[in-house]
């Protein structure tokens, strides 16, 4: 019988914005301990918030009778990560209040709300076999929902900003940058430009297809096509857990990965699924530490987090450079059919001219296949981007004005 641990402490300064100002401040210190008991295949599991003690020990032992199968605990391995800085919560507040006040004197017309919030992660991970992972993420993050005064709209707009240090301090330029070019509206140019979007655009609908489990049961888009290259050559897909990704480097059955990245999709043939540790026993391939779960569930592919990003092709200015290009700042709505075929209103976007946002577009669609987007339509995927973000994807599709 093996005994491990799984915890997450989280410590949480939440300032609350209502009507442009700081209406509140909110607190938050929280630990949640997972005990998993492993014997002979089996998993029991028992959850408790703080620090667990006999009890909760003697719980997951019971739990065994419920037949969970499970693979054995992994052994030994010591390594921990620090990365970030949560800042003080007098920093925090002052510097936002003082985003506050430029924004409202220099952008007059708009409401903003919703929060800023800085944190401080600690996950660990430690078993009888001597494995002891120690993962500590801070930070902050800006996320300012926005609504233009004389707009019928709920909401118009976002300011979206993370930071290792303070959010309120590095995000005010990409926010002064949004804003005013929301306020010149220009009309959709005639000639094709190439598509900005925040983040590993389609990443998040490509996840659940590249679960092994669907691969080899043939329920996936991508299914027999193991070795194939069906992307542009300049993608590269991967389950990434360097400190970039705001995610522990380990997952949450405590596997971890050489140089923190491994690709499901290299240089666009698909060379392997994302797996958990019981599916790779099953299908025969390699665990791929994309496994998740609650603190107090079996760790599980099913539940991940969300771990896969497109690997960078290009710096920022490399990418963009003074060319002219459609930035996506709102995109709600956007669904993938079982073919591959990709579509999404876009409520805002801005033309970008010399890498900066000039004017607010007319409202659009944009469609294409996943094919094509990610193949002939992939540009690449840069470090940053106009308006912040830890990084941004440029692709060609079809617009429907």
């Amino acid at each position: 019988m093996q005994k491990e641990l799984y915890q997450i402490e989280r410590s949480e300064v939440s300032l609350n914005i209502s009507e442009g100002a700081v209406t509140e401040v909110r607190r938050k210190h929280i630990v949640r301990s997972g005990c998993r008991v492993y014997d002979g295949g089996k998993l029991g599991i028992s959850g408790v918030f703080g620090e667990p003690d006999e009890a909760t020990w003697q719980a997951a032992q019971r739990a065994l009778t419920a037949g969970l199968s499970h693979p054995e605990p992994l052994g030994a391995l010591v390594r921990s990560r620090e990365t970030g800085v949560m800042p003080e919560e007098r920093e925090l507040l002052e510097q936002s209040e003082a985003l506050l006040a430029h924004l409202r004197e220099e952008c007059p017309g708009f409401v903003f709300s919703n929060k800023i919030v800085a944190l401080s992660e600690r996950v660990r991970l430690e078993n009888d076999l001597g494995r002891r992972l120690d993962d500590r993420q801070s930070g902050s993050f800006l996320n300012l929902v926005v609504k233009d005064e004389a707009s019928p709209n709920v909401f118009d707009t976002g300011i979206g900003w993370t930071s290792r240090g303070n959010a309120a301090v590095d995000g005010l330029e990409a926010a002064r940058r949004s804003l005013r070019a929301y306020r010149n509206e220009v009309p959709m140019p005639k000639e094709k430009l190439p598509v900005l979007f925040a983040g590993s655009f389609l990443s998040g609908k490509l996840e659940g297809l590249l679960d092994v489990q669907k691969l080899e049961s043939g329920a996936s888009l991508f299914s027999g096509k193991m070795g194939e290259k069906l992307f542009s050559g300049a993608l590269t897909l991967q389950v990434d857990r360097r400190p970039e990704s705001w995610l522990p480097f380990f997952d949450a059955e405590g596997s971890v990965l050489e140089g923190d990245t491994l690709p499901l999709i290299e240089n666009g043939v698909l060379v392997r699924g994302a797996a958990d540790r019981a599916q790779a026993a099953r299908y025969g391939c390699m665990a791929t530490a994309a496994a998740g779960g609650a603190y107090d569930a079996a760790p599980c592919r099913s539940a991940s987090e969300g771990c896969l990003r497109i690997a960078q092709t290009h710096s920022y200015a490399e990418l963009l450079g003074d060319r002219s290009f459609i930035l996506i700042d709102v995109a709600s709505g956007g669904d993938m059919t079982p073919a591959g075929d990709f579509a999404t209103p876009v409520q805002t976007a801005y033309l970008c001219r010399d890498g900066l946002p000039v004017g607010r577009l007319p409202e659009f669609s944009f469609r294409g296949s996943v094919f094509d987007l990610l193949g002939g339509g992939f540009l690449g995927r840069t470090d940053g981007g106009p308006l912040g973000g830890d990084g941004w994807t440029l692709l060609e599709g079809t617009i429907d004005a």
